[in-house]
């Protein structure tokens, strides 16, 4: 369904919004749509490693950063990346998250 609204999430850290849906953004045609999925596997999920320097290994472990230019980043200011990798997670039907702390 979203990407018949126009929004693409083809990396966890980057979605991509259409500037024009390909659809009408009538809402009784957004109504009128009966879309059903099933998954295929019964668990659908993601293991994220946190032992090798990833985007969101800092934040997954609870730790702030330090970016390229040796500048502390906190650790709140890096929760926003974190939800957007749940919402990336939500449009790819996933339905559990490993992370392990290492």
């Amino acid at each position: 369904f979203l990407e018949l609204v126009g929004i693409r999430m083809m990396h966890p850290l980057e979605p991509t919004i259409l500037a024009n849906t390909p659809i009408s953004e009538d809402a009784n045609e957004l109504c009128l749509l009966n879309i059903s999925d099933t998954p295929y596997w019964p668990l659908r999920g993601w293991h994220y490693h946190t032992q090798h320097p990833l985007e969101l290994t800092e934040v997954l472990n609870g730790f702030d950063s330090v970016d390229d230019n040796g500048m502390n980043v906190s650790w709140s200011s890096m929760l926003p990346q974190v939800d957007l990798f749940f919402q990336w997670c939500l449009y790819n039907k996933l339905n559990f998250i490993e992370w392990l702390l290492l």
